[in-house]
């Protein structure tokens, strides 16, 4: 057997393997969301901006910063909206906006909330009912 077709036999085994194995994955189909975002809203208090995202649900979520440009970006699991939620206008020299936005896969869905800064801050996150 020459070398060309030991070579052309062993491409397409790695073809035909993954193949198989991506339509293994093409198969899955997305949970079901078990949250939603149904507003977004900030207060301004004398010595801090509290903003607040009303849940279906406990929610699971990440927080992370971000920086060029500062942000703080709350992503909540398996989350969706099916309302339209408004970006806020916050600019207070501290906070300049924060906005919604859904991010969808094969595999999850999350909401991310960007809050825009127009400096480093620091901040903390109370998750609670009420």
């Amino acid at each position: 057997m020459s070398r060309a077709s030991k070579l052309a036999k062993r491409l397409a085994l790695l073809c035909v393997a993954f193949c198989a194995c991506g339509s293994i994955a093409w198969d899955d189909t997305p949970s079901p969301s078990e949250n939603s975002v149904t507003s977004l809203n900030y207060t301004q208090e004398a010595d801090k901006t509290v903003l607040e995202i009303g849940v279906t649900n406990e929610p699971t979520f990440s927080v992370c910063t971000l920086n060029n440009p500062s942000r703080v970006v709350v992503e909540i699991l398996d989350c969706d909206t099916t309302q339209k939620i408004s970006p806020l206008s916050v600019r207070n020299g501290v906070v300049d906006s924060a906005a919604l936005s859904v991010s969808k896969s094969n595999h999850y869905q999350t909401c991310r909330v960007i809050l825009s800064l127009d400096h480093d801050a620091e901040y903390t996150v109370d998750s609670s009912s009420g």
